[in-house]
């Protein structure tokens, strides 16, 4: 091999080697994925609460006060916010990491939810019971209403089968 050809191969080989071993120092502004995905999580259930709204006017006024909120809760300005989805842009692996926890947060809530709605449904059910215990309710009630005479009829046509 020449070396003009040996010197080539060289420093492709040293860049190469350089760039495989350069870390990725995270800035200090750039919020970790965990946060973000909460963070991301809180703003898409404010974004599904604006786009359900039949009011959009008053419901903006409640959508930007609770971003104002969600910024305060998790300490993150909104600069800061702008370039940490700057960072995980530039970074694909880390923005679906971050994009999988969100989904995983988002059915954890919906699941939350429609079992909370089982639980009332449930406890609905308990206070209305169903046809045959109402039944049987209702006639544990006449028997205590009848006169002495109905019940003894009704205790005659039981012993005789007939209805």
């Amino acid at each position: 091999m020449s070396s003009r050809k040996y010197r080539i191969v060289l420093f492709l080989c040293l860049a190469v080697s350089l760039s495989a071993c350069h870390n990725d120092v995270v800035p200090d502004d750039v919020v970790d994925t965990a946060t973000l995905a909460q963070f991301l999580s809180e703003a898409h259930l404010i974004d599904s609460y604006y786009n359900v709204a039949d009011n959009r006017d008053s419901a903006k006024t409640l959508v930007d006060a609770a971003y104002d909120s969600l910024y305060a809760k998790y300490g993150i300005s909104k600069e800061q916010y702008d370039s940490t989805i700057v960072y995980y842009l530039r970074r694909p692996q880390m923005l679906e990491e971050v994009f999988s926890r969100v989904l995983d947060n988002l059915n954890a809530y919906t699941e939350r939810k429609l079992n909370d709605c089982r639980i009332a449904d449930s406890i609905a059910e308990a206070r209305n019971p169903d046809s045959t215990a109402r039944e049987a309710s209702n006639k544990r009630r006449r028997a205590k209403d009848e006169p002495a005479e109905i019940k003894v009829f009704r205790s005659i046509k039981d012993i005789k089968g007939v209805k």
